[in-house]
Parts: structure tokens; C-alpha cells; sequence
């Protein structure tokens, strides 16, 4: 299987880079962005222009950022077109914040808990390579 682009969107930089390794771990090539309203714009001017940057096929988004929050920059992806999978990931997970979340097109809402665990079980459940993936 070739190998897919994920973009990750996390304004803590930290956890983006880790994110990146492991989803990178997964088989997938990564483009990180600080911001919901950075990736969106990314993402629709692949749309206008056609760009040489594959199209991602799947995004890995914050919740909680300044600017468009990960439900506002994935119902923003859904209208644009996008329509792999999205994991909105949070240290606040509540039964009406995932209500929330499916509402506006996530696939999934993770945990951002000790060593991404529950990241690291989607990933082998998506990845192209999951049998690379340690831990899941």
C-alpha cells in the first residue's frame, strides 16, 4: 500500500511532534499545523489549486486551541470536502463533548492519556501498517 499523508493539528508543539512519531510509526506521512484555522486553509487550497501535496487521509485534531477549536475546524474540513477519518483528541473528554464532536464529523474522540494508548489502538485499527505500531 503506498504510503498515506495525516496531518496533525495541535497548537502544543510537544504534542504535536509526538502525535507525528506515532502516527509516522503507523505508516502514515505526517504535516503538522498550530492551528485548526491553519490546517483548514491548507486543506481547501488543495481543493481551489490542485497543489502537489496529496490530499491527507486522515487528520489527528486538537480540541481544545485558540482560533477554530478541533469541533470548529472539523465541521469546517467536513464542509470543505473531507471525508476520511478525523480523530479529535482531548484531555477533557465528556459524554457531550463526544456528542458534540459526532455531531460535527469526528470518527472518533481520544484521550490524550499517558503514552497516547488509545491513539496508538485507532492507529492499528486505520494504519496501513499496523503491525508496526508498538504498543497497540
Amino acid at each position: 500500500m503506498p504510503c498515506q499523508d495525516a496531518w496533525i493539528v495541535d497548537d502544543s508543539a510537544t504534542a504535536r511532534r509526538l502525535i507525528e512519531s506515532l502516527v509516522a510509526l503507523a505508516g502514515f506521512q505526517t504535516r503538522g499545523f498550530e492551528s485548526g484555522s491553519d490546517a483548514v486553509a491548507a486543506y481547501t487550497s488543495l481543493e481551489r489549486i490542485g497543489g502537489t501535496t496529496p490530499e491527507p487521509a486522515l487528520f489527528v485534531i486538537d480540541m481544545n486551541m485558540p482560533g477554530l477549536d478541533g469541533c470548529a475546524s472539523i465541521r469546517a474540513l467536513r464542509v470543505a470536502g473531507f471525508d476520511g477519518p478525523i480523530a479529535l483528541m482531548t484531555g477533557t473528554e465528556c459524554d457531550a463533548l463526544r456528542r458534540r464532536a459526532v455531531r460535527v464529523g469526528a470518527d472518533t474522540v481520544l484521550p490524550k492519556d499517558a503514552g497516547f494508548s488509545s491513539l496508538r489502538g485507532y492507529l492499528a485499527s486505520i494504519s496501513p501498517t499496523a503491525d508496526t505500531l508498538p504498543g497497540a
